[in-house]
């Protein structure tokens, strides 16, 4: 039964970027980023950007919506925030251990 939701789960996803595309051909202004999750399956839709401005530009998009929403803003912090303050650890035990390294 998982295998079903496996490819269930990449089915929606891959529906979803597709009409997203279409979307953004119409609209500048689409941006969406989606994660799916089932069990130990994931499916990441995330935007590709043709330059850092674009980048930039869709970033402030979210935080505007973010910080409009207090509970939707709550409930994003909750499983992002702590995931990137473990990477940021992460990094920084490599970087400390490289130039342990190297002294």
């Amino acid at each position: 039964m998982p295998k079903i939701k496996h490819f269930f789960i990449h089915d929606i996803a891959k529906d979803l970027q597709v009409k997203l595309q279409k979307a953004s051909k119409k609209h500048r202004s689409v941006c969406a980023f989606a994660i799916f999750i089932e069990g130990d399956e994931y499916h990441a839709v995330v935007p590709e950007f043709d330059n850092e401005k674009e980048k930039k530009r869709d970033i402030c998009m979210l935080i505007r919506v973010l910080g409009h929403d207090k509970d939707l803003c709550h409930e994003f912090s909750q499983f992002v925030v702590p995931p990137a303050r473990f990477h940021k650890r992460e990094e920084k035990k490599a970087h400390k251990a490289q130039h342990v390294i190297l002294s």
